[in-house]
């Protein structure tokens, strides 16, 4: 009967929500009228080849993969989606919930696009300044010629242009930290001013 396969679909844990409102509203017209439209009832089944056995089995090895391999890479990943306005859904629930595990092909549209690519080879790449380093805000910067110690390059990334990873640095002479992106500091010359 349809409406027992719609009751036993509703209780699987890994719905998302628009599914799960899916099949709220077609279960409510079920009742109201006795029968589903054929988009309605196209829409279910393609709902429902998710939760085949071996679709259950592809999921489960996917989880597997992820905690052991992703997990990382989609949080830094998601800290760069939150500023700015794609993929906020995803990115919050990776950050917020660590019992989330996003789909695998959500995780690769959200990882694997070119601005993704970018941020995740900055954040891998090696620092050019080490922790302790003296350096100098260029001249592109508000704070320019400014000298500062390096304190961490381990800031979350913020943009994707080349030069993104972000450093928390200690202008000299101030109490109050800040976080410039690599773009932005250098060596220290004869320009530099505490």
């Amino acid at each position: 009967m349809l409406d027992e396969r719609i009751e036993k679909l509703s209780t699987e844990p890994l719905l998302n929500d628009w599914s799960k409102g899916f099949l709220e509203s077609i279960s409510r017209s079920l009742q109201k009228y006795g029968t589903l439209t054929q988009k309605q009832m196209e829409t279910f089944e393609k709902i429902e080849s998710r939760f085949s056995p071996q679709e259950k089995q592809k999921f489960v090895e996917w989880q597997k993969e992820y905690c052991e391999h992703h997990i990382n890479k989609a949080k830094i990943i998601a800290q760069y989606y939150l500023k700015t306005g794609y993929y906020q859904g995803i990115a919050t629930k990776i950050l917020q919930n660590p019992e989330f595990i996003p789909s695998k092909n959500r995780f690769k549209k959200m990882t694997e696009n070119k601005y993704a690519m970018a941020v995740w080879q900055a954040w891998t790449t090696s620092p050019k300044f080490g922790d302790g380093a003296k350096v100098q805000i260029r001249s592109n910067h508000a704070l320019k010629h400014k000298l500062c110690m390096v304190l961490n390059s381990t800031q979350p990334i913020t943009s994707h242009a080349k030069g993104c990873k972000c450093y928390l640095v200690l202008p000299f002479g101030q109490a109050e930290t800040i976080i410039v992106e690599e773009r932005h500091i250098m060596k220290p010359n004869k320009k530099g001013i505490y």
